[in-house]
């Protein structure tokens, strides 16, 4: 039998003591890792691209549990139920069957005091908003629990401070390639506490259901959640997540296709799982985090310097204030941004009556 040493020569195998052998295997196996293409890859990890995962503790592989931390001494509330359209109770029992089906929720057994209990929010999506009413599925509606409320009596527990568009420009500047990935569900990965589920309960129709799994709405799910991404992919250069989309840049191929693999072998560890429709992989320019990266650098998308080219003129301090807030995305782009809208700022000020005149005009 024939090997390849490490220096690309033949040996015969007798030849060669057995440490020889492993450690010129071992060469050969990650020779040809790095030279995997993106399909192979992404076979090599198929698993990651299946179902919800339930994100695991590192250190004794079991699922990891996160937990809302309340303020000392507060009362627990419930809340009267909030009813439901009856033209929307269909599609949605059908919605909370499905979450309880995928151990997203789970019914209040009968008989169980509930102490804290929030109203269910239920509207079918804006781009479902003229679909006939009995033609509505799951997936056509949004359906949150409402917890202002309980949101009084829970503390942040911000460690992982999300990234902002400046640490993106800074970690991707000089990058050529890029992929994106989208966490299937990401809050849903994480499970709940047991403590913490009670509090997130919520009324239905058919009675009180609560939530096994992480869900939105909650004050801390964003800062529970961008912690445990910061333990799992922190470490990893050239990577930064914005809630549960992650950004990774590579200077080539080769480092690009190093760090896909890394990323997808974390997530099969951790037991992550991600929606392989909606990621990306080995392009030169995406859109992240409302901008273009690309490998020429960092532009505006096109959506957004056409709507700042085609608002109307402002007729009010709310206005400017509206339009002030969308041109501000694209500061970065624009020579002397300050001082060009310095009329536009000053007439969002208390004590400055609305005034459009030729500065202002020229302003705009």
């Amino acid at each position: 039998m024939l090997l390849i040493r490490a220096d690309g020569s033949f040996a015969k195998t007798n030849h060669l003591k057995i440490t020889d052998i492993k450690k010129d295997v071992m060469v050969v196996s990650e020779q040809r890792r790095v030279n995997m293409n993106i399909p192979d890859i992404l076979h090599e990890f198929d698993s990651v691209f299946q179902g919800i995962g339930k994100i695991r503790d590192n250190n004794n592989d079991n699922e990891l549990y996160v937990k809302f931390n309340m303020k000392p001494g507060i009362a627990p509330v419930a809340q009267k139920p909030r009813p439901v359209p009856y033209y929307l109770q269909k599609t949605l029992k059908q919605w909370l069957e499905e979450g309880v089906k995928a151990d997203i929720f789970e019914e209040v057994p009968l008989g169980t005091p509930v102490q804290w209990c929030s109203p269910l929010v239920v509207i079918p999506k804006p781009k479902f908003s003229k679909i006939p009413q009995d033609q509505l599925e799951s997936h056509m509606i949004r359906a949150c629990v409402d917890l202002r409320v309980p949101n009084k009596l829970i503390d942040r527990n911000r460690i992982t401070q999300s990234p902002v568009v400046e640490d993106f420009v800074y970690k991707f500047h000089n990058c050529r390639v890029f992929f994106k990935m989208d966490l299937r569900q990401g809050y849903h990965q994480l499970m709940l506490h047991p403590e913490s589920r009670s509090i997130a309960t919520f009324s239905t129709p058919w009675g009180n259901m609560r939530p096994r799994r992480l869900i939105f709405g909650a004050k801390c799910s964003q800062d529970l959640f961008d912690e445990q991404m910061y333990k799992i992919f922190g470490d990893i250069p050239i990577c930064l997540n914005q809630i549960d989309d992650i950004l990774i840049g590579g200077t080539d191929r080769d480092e690009h296709n190093k760090t896909l693999r890394e990323i997808l072998k974390r997530a099969q560890d951790f037991g992550i799982t991600l929606n392989k429709e909606k990621c990306e992989f080995g392009v030169e320019e995406l859109e992240f985090y409302g901008h273009k990266f690309t490998k020429e650098g960092l532009k505006p998308t096109h959506e957004k310097v056409k709507a700042a080219k085609e608002a109307s003129a402002p007729k009010s301090k709310e206005a400017v204030k509206r339009f002030l807030g969308m041109i501000g995305y694209l500061s970065k782009f624009i020579p002397r941004y300050a001082s060009l809208t310095a009329p536009l700022r000053k007439l969002t000020h208390k004590d400055t009556n609305f005034k459009w005149g030729i500065e202002e005009r020229t302003a705009f």
